[in-house]
């Protein structure tokens, strides 16, 4: 079930960050509860490819995206990064990024379009020993700067004279 307790916070214009109690949380494919500690959501994993996803609180085009950034804190695996949106039929993953280990921050350039939803975050080696958690602080995502719509009726004035378009 998704719990969101505030709004995301904008660093910049252009960057949207959620920390870790603004993420709807929860297993896709497990019922392991998802603990809030210290403002961290501690993810549980007990085999390869178990999977959690973190709902944002709306959805971003990826088209306008310049930067994904994941930032962990204690880390005792290897993980993959899903970024999903969501479709009629559920969830449709439009990338991965496989293979994510020994760091705390983890940015991504996205290749790809589509409306992100979530970011989903498995794990992702056999040799693991399970099970082992992961800390997820936050999602920060640098969008590209907003680009205004010109409006051909516009009133548009220089130096105090209004200027017909």
């Amino acid at each position: 079930m998704a719990y969101f307790a505030e709004e995301p916070q904008n660093d910049a214009s252009n960057i949207k960050t959620y920390a870790a109690e603004n993420l709807g949380a929860y297993g896709r494919w497990s019922n392991t509860p998802v603990e809030l500690t210290d403002g961290k959501l501690v993810l549980t994993f007990s085999e390869n490819y178990e999977e959690y996803c973190l709902d944002l609180r709306e959805a971003l085009d990826m088209s306008q995206c310049e930067s994904i950034t994941v930032r962990t804190a204690e880390q005792n695996g290897v993980l993959c990064f899903k970024v999903y949106e969501n479709t009629d039929g559920g969830k449709n993953e439009i990338k991965a990024y496989y293979g994510n280990s020994g760091q705390n921050e983890y940015t991504f350039t996205p290749d790809f379009t589509g409306n992100a939803a979530c970011i989903g975050v498995m794990s992702n080696n056999e040799n693991d020993t399970y099970p082992y958690t992961a800390q997820v602080v936050s999602l920060s995502f640098t969008m590209k700067e907003a680009q205004g719509v010109e409006d051909p009726n516009a009133r548009v004035y220089v130096r105090g004279r209004r200027r017909h378009p």
